[in-house]
């Protein structure tokens, strides 16, 4: 029994990475252009995370997510109007579990209590003082909820029908207030990294397995026609002379699929910059508009690894030191909000990330005095503009 509730363990951990990568695309969309899908698909997310949470009896976990679905079935109704402050509590709540499956998957139920209780807290004042956990039952959304997938039928199937539910909301705050603690505590958490590497596992997409399977059965065939031809001591013929052609193309064939299967789209790592974009921004009070192109563009997934904190740097960076405040892109005749492009482009010889901004752009005298300091050049070393703001990429 205790393998089987392992076993369903790992499933809905594996299953809850799907959930909060849909849940922090959702809330991206909903910061950007509030819309009906969006707010479903959220819903959907935190139906799913509590379903599943609930039936490998990670009561705390479920709690959480519990308290969140009720708030997000109230924005959902109409019942309450969606504000940056609710917004701001779907991230924090994300950015929570998100870290808390982590230390699930080293097999360690801990979580960040301080910023589930900053959590905690806010939704008790948005949701009437019942955002702790109290039995009620939250008023289901008026959309219906599509057919589930095997998976979450399973998970739904495991899980108890009761579900509390929450009264209607008393005034709705319309922000709410940033708290440095929190931040820090989640910057923390965000440090729990799997140390399990035996247990790593991969996503495939099914269209390449069924190739992979179909290219080993005629690998397999091809293998048994020039087997025959040995038994039989008719190598030296016109069918096991294509048999040995095909198994030679078959092998390329098999040999490039491999490669391939570790290779992933670039929409997951560009979705967590565009995250760590807006955090910045409105940590800053700025206003930014985020265009992604090429997220569909593959990479290896250790490329993708590798490269990712660089990348957040970058984004970070452009942020913070190249957007202006909105009141100075006023003044300069610029739009309030700023944009930022992140581009994917195929080429010939590989894969090429593009990060642009309409901001002020680099401070070639500050880039400079920072290097000697740093001591990456000399005072009196003749450098071109170019030269000095490729000093931006040294550690």
């Amino acid at each position: 029994m205790a393998g089987e509730t392992n076993e369903f363990l790992h499933f809905f951990l594996d299953e809850a990475g799907d959930a909060l990568d849909v849940w922090e695309k959702a809330c991206l969309e909903l910061e950007s252009t509030s819309t009906d899908s969006a707010k479903e698909d959220l819903y959907r997310a935190a139906h799913n995370l509590k379903s599943g949470s609930g039936a490998v009896g990670l009561a705390d976990f479920n709690r959480l997510v519990h308290q969140v679905e009720d708030l997000i079935a109230k924005v959902l109704s109409g019942e309450m109007k969606q504000t940056p402050g609710i917004i701001k509590i779907f991230l924090n709540t994300h950015s929570v579990l998100t870290h808390w499956i982590a230390a699930l998957k080293n097999g360690k139920d801990v979580h960040n209590a301080e910023a589930v209780g900053q959590i905690e807290q806010h939704l008790a004042s948005l949701l009437g003082g019942k955002g702790s956990g109290d039995d009620q039952s939250p008023s289901e959304p008026s959309f219906s909820l599509e057919a589930l997938s095997p998976a979450e039928q399973l998970l739904q199937s495991m899980s108890p029908r009761a579900q509390p539910e929450a009264s209607s909301a008393a005034d709705v705050l319309s922000s709410v207030p940033e708290d440095s603690r929190a931040s820090e505590a989640l910057a923390s958490d965000a440090k729990v990294q799997s140390s399990a590497k035996s247990q790593e596992s991969v996503r495939v997409a099914a269209p390449k397995l069924d190739q992979l399977i179909q290219l080993v059965g005629e690998l397999s065939t091809q293998q048994a026609i020039v087997w025959h031809g040995r038994q039989n001591n008719v190598l030296p013929s016109k069918s096991c002379d294509n048999a040995i052609q095909l198994i030679q193309k078959i092998s390329k064939d098999l040999q490039n699929l491999a490669l391939s299967l570790r290779m992933q789209p670039l929409q997951s790592l560009f979705q967590r910059l565009e995250r760590s974009a807006r955090d910045v921004a409105r940590h800053q009070e700025k206003k930014i508009d985020v265009v992604i192109s090429g997220d569909h563009v593959e990479v290896d997934r250790t490329v993708i690894e590798r490269i990712s904190d660089a990348l957040n740097h970058v984004i970070r960076n452009a942020v913070d030191h190249g957007v202006e405040v909105p009141a100075d892109r006023l003044t300069r005749g610029k739009l309030a909000a700023a944009t930022l492009r992140i581009e994917a482009i195929q080429e010939t010889k590989g894969v090429t990330i593009v990060v642009s901004d309409d901001g002020k752009g680099l401070n070639t005298d500050k880039i400079r005095k920072k290097a000697i300091e740093k001591e990456l050049i000399s005072a009196d070393a003749q450098m071109t503009s170019a030269d000095i703001h490729r000093l931006i990429f040294h550690a």
